[in-house]
């Protein structure tokens, strides 16, 4: 298996992130964490191809080990812009991400389509 550049799955998981961020953007909902976790697993089912149970199982863990409030003010603070968020919180959503992988049961090659 190919090595994932860390970047290139920092922009898959950006855009996976996307629904979550269209939803804080309008400022019409209050997104609680478990709406987080539904927006976000969401994304990734459809950046994947992944299941709902694979996907909401990476999302909870990445949203809890990012922390929900941190992610939840990063997310608000692009106005609905998904590529304006804090490239600190992008890199701590990968690594959250990749690092949940394995209790989650899911294959870096499923997550990123390979």
């Amino acid at each position: 298996m190919q090595p994932i550049p860390f970047r290139s799955m920092g922009a898959m998981l950006i855009l996976a992130v996307g629904p979550l961020v269209a939803a804080c953007g309008g400022g019409e909902e209050e997104i609680t964490r478990d709406r987080a976790v539904s927006l976000f697993a969401e994304g990734l089912a459809e950046s994947s191809g992944l299941s709902s149970e694979d996907t909401s199982c990476l999302a909870s863990a990445a949203i809890d080990e990012v922390g929900f409030d941190r992610m939840r003010d990063a997310v608000d603070a692009t106005d609905g812009d998904f590529a304006a968020i804090d490239p600190t919180i992008q890199d701590a959503l990968v690594g959250a991400t990749l690092a949940a992988l394995e209790p989650c049961g899911v294959d870096l090659a499923e997550l990123t389509g390979g």
